[in-house]
């Protein structure tokens, strides 16, 4: 119970699933102790048969006495290798140095030659991290559906110029059929079809439906028609970071977020980004004016570059063109006019007939005081993408740029971070890229969780400490929480899973049971010593009477989130399911293998345990 007490102090986003999750634990656990405490005893009483006191064998007794000293001179040896067991441990779970932030050496207290590791770090923070350093590496840390695309499923498919309106309109209609048994998941899906721009299609998940399998399904089954689909380009996103097949391989979508106080340094920024995102061939488009929200229309300037030498030929200067071509500008609309460092500038506004406009608007003749001109003549006009929105928030910019890279995720992932790693970065500017625990833009959930951590081990210790009253042996109890942390990351990296609600209620369940664990041993430890049984033979009586029950209390766990694993369809329950299961099977392995390791022959009380056996 007192695992889930931090929770309280958790993210509202955790919060709104772990709560509910506690409090119903909890009233499971405190009826479980009222059933232990008057049930349990009565019906063993009841129930079960007394059984006549029966003198052990001489041969079991033997077997038995054997067995001890077995077990004494094994502890002995395992005591004699502690220090390659505390080796081995701290290298698969590694120094996580890599949590800790480059200082700012021209105003900082931190020792100068560890400025060395700082500027080799990328070398040897894989080294000495272990597998803490994989894990949140590798890692998504959040949950998919909660971000703003989780609410809706979209398809794009593009094609190659002049596919026939039936050639798309087919394709577009093949994800609609496989749709057809996920209807009920769906407010309602609209799909917009054009000979230009391919086929965009968008299905609307009901708010019930977010954390049920059927749009997961619908989602997975979406990616696999892409993927068969060939002459195009389809790209399938909405649940997570996008994923895109088609013209010769699957891209992963990534976005970057840039803020500033400057928003032309912020624009530079996002264009040197972009330049330098697109020198590896997987890059298929980069784009700088991404708003980061999917219901935002793609918007269209066009720009207007006057040529001064063909200026001063015409006898031309800009103020006069710019009267010239008012009516186009349209001055009058306090909308299209735009005051930016002292200078009025004009928005062009487009005419119904759009696809004349630039034609018109370049070749039509136009007349200044006495000379003719067309600003064919003069100047070149282009159209380029810009944002369609302006985000300003607490006094800085933001920008986000999003990269469709050829390949699998993590490969994406590691190539952009070292495109961002080698990226000047302007005075008062930042970027935030990532979903992994210790990424850019992650200090309030990295602040939040390790919150939750230090609480926890704070909560487990008191109680602990009340219960056993003693500050010593807490300190076991807690070491055997790192054991099962072990295991959580060996089965997040193994199945690849998003380390979400799910996975954290999974990791908060494991530890309480490990801390169980190493509570009934422990107590079991001061019982030998209050009958004056120390050294080693304490802990082969800690073995032999509780290690059966830890073992029991584990199994029987592990045993019944299996099916969980294997037939479970909600990603929630499966996420919790696989991290107990993996906490449990190595933490329970690794306490068989090093509970009281430390614990050496004690000489001083072999003649009191002699007299105790006798």
């Amino acid at each position: 119970v007192g695992i889930f007490i931090p929770l309280f102090f958790a993210m509202e986003e955790l919060q709104l699933f772990l709560v509910p999750l506690a409090i119903a634990l909890t009233f499971t656990l405190i009826s479980s102790v009222v059933v232990a405490l008057t049930w349990i005893p009565y019906s063993l009483i009841w129930l079960v048969p007394s059984a006549a006191a029966t003198d052990e064998r001489p041969f079991k007794k033997k077997i038995s006495r054997a067995a001890d000293r077995a077990l004494v001179r094994l502890f002995y040896y395992r005591h004699k290798a502690r220090w390659l067991f505390y080796s081995l441990l701290i290298a698969v779970f590694g120094i996580p140095l890599f949590a800790i932030e480059e200082p700012d050496w021209e105003d900082t207290s931190w020792p100068e030659f560890t400025r060395s590791y700082f500027d080799n770090r990328s070398e040897i923070d894989p080294l000495v991290g272990g597998l803490t350093y994989k894990f949140f590496n590798e890692t998504y840390f959040g949950t998919p559906w909660g971000r703003s695309q989780g609410e809706s499923i979209y398809i794009s498919i593009r094609t190659p110029q002049g596919t026939p309106m039936e050639e798309i309109n087919k394709m577009a209609r093949n994800f609609e059929k496989i749709a057809q048994p996920y209807a009920h998941a769906f407010e309602y899906y609209e799909t917009n079809v054009s000979e230009y721009s391919g086929a965009r299609m968008r299905f609307y998940i009901k708010d019930e439906y977010l954390f049920e399998y059927e749009p997961y399904e619908f989602y997975g089954a979406a990616q696999y028609l892409a993927a068969r689909t060939g002459n195009s380009g389809i790209s399938v996103g909405g649940l997570g970071d996008g994923f895109s097949t088609g013209f010769g391989g699957g891209s992963s979508g990534r976005r970057i977020s840039l803020r500033g106080f400057s928003y032309n340094e912020l624009l530079l920024l996002a264009e040197d980004i972009a330049a330098r995102m697109k020198r590896n061939p997987r890059v298929q488009e980069v784009d700088i004016h991404t708003t980061g929200s999917w219901r935002s229309p793609d918007l269209f300037q066009y720009v207007l570059d006057f040529d001064e030498e063909k200026l001063t030929l015409k006898e031309l200067d800009r103020r006069a063109v710019l009267d010239a071509i008012q009516l186009d500008v349209n001055p009058e609309n306090i909308r299209g006019r735009v005051d930016m460092n002292g200078e009025r500038l004009y928005l062009m506004g487009l005419s119904q007939m759009q696809s004349n406009y630039e034609e018109d608007f370049m070749n039509r003749a136009r007349q200044s005081d006495q000379t003719f001109f067309t600003v064919d003549d003069i100047a070149s006009l282009t159209r380029e993408k810009t944002l369609s929105q302006i985000i300003r928030e607490d006094q800085s910019y933001q920008r986000t740029i999003s990269v469709d890279f050829l390949g699998p995720p993590r490969l994406a992932t590691n190539y952009i971070e070292s495109v961002l790693d080698k990226v000047p970065v302007p005075v008062g500017a930042s970027i935030e890229f990532g979903g992994g625990f210790f990424s850019w833009g992650e200090s309030d959930k990295l602040d939040n969780y390790l919150l939750i951590l230090f609480l926890t081990i704070l909560s487990v210790w008191m109680i602990v400490s009340a219960l056993l009253e003693s500050w010593r042996d807490p300190l076991v109890v807690i070491l055997a929480i790192p054991l099962s942390f072990i295991g959580v990351m060996i089965g997040a990296l193994y199945h690849d899973i998003n380390f979400d609600q799910g996975a954290i209620a999974g990791t908060l369940l494991a530890v309480g049971v490990v801390v169980n664990n190493s509570i009934l041993l422990i107590h079991e430890k001061q019982r030998c010593r209050s009958l004056n049984i120390y050294g080693l033979r304490s802990w082969v009586q800690v073995y032999r009477n509780k290690m059966r029950t830890v073992m029991i209390t584990s199994l029987t766990t592990i045993g019944g989130l299996i099916p969980l694993v294997v037939i479970g369809t909600n990603e929630f329950w499966n996420d919790l399911a696989t991290v107990v299961i993996w906490g449990l099977g190595v933490s329970l392995t690794l306490i068989i293998l090093l509970m009281g390791i430390w614990e050496k022959r004690d000489l001083r009380h072999q003649t009191r345990e002699h007299r105790s056996e006798t």
